[in-house]
């Protein structure tokens, strides 16, 4: 399989979550769009993404699912819902378009974000996912830790502090 960005593995991860295949940008708004337009070319030109019938949306193509498969497309479902945000439509708490900004959005979310969510959206390393984690409990947001029975822990900033 060639090797995708972080933002082509969230395309076809976001593909792969949807039945027909199309590819829903809205989890991922906060990229700029010529950022978007080269990664939605260039799984194009991979063979793994095409343009729907309408043609102003996306969707995978069987490779395209097949490299979702193989990239862990568990982790589609949670990207694709609604990102928590503030009252001006960003997530509370940091600058427009930042990769925190992205991150808080994830954790704002009323079920919160698994480890392997954060790593999908952001494209970081666990290490440093905990170390942002750790950052953000530094400047006072208290960030809750639940883990239910066979299922991956999931993150998640308290209600009245997203809205800071």
């Amino acid at each position: 399989m060639a090797k995708l960005t972080p933002t082509q593995n969230t395309l076809l991860r976001l593909g792969a979550h949807a039945p027909d295949g199309t590819i829903d940008l809205s989890p991922i708004k906060d990229k700029p769009p010529a950022a978007l337009s080269a990664a939605l070319g260039a799984l194009k030109r991979k063979g793994l993404a095409e343009k729907a019938a309408d043609g102003s949306s996306w969707r995978i193509t069987g490779p395209g699912r097949e490299a979702a498969d193989l990239a862990g497309s568990d982790s589609a479902a949670a990207l694709s819902a609604n990102a928590g945000t503030s009252a001006g439509g960003e997530p509370a708490g940091s600058k427009k378009g930042t990769r925190r900004a992205q991150f808080l959005g994830l954790l704002q979310r009323q079920d919160g974000a698994s480890m392997a969510e954060m790593q999908a959206a952001t494209g970081w390393q666990a290490h440093s996912i905990r170390a942002l984690l750790s950052g953000l409990r530094k400047d006072g947001m208290t960030i809750l830790s639940e883990k239910k029975p066979g299922e991956a822990s999931r993150y998640r900033v308290l209600d009245e502090q997203a809205a800071r």
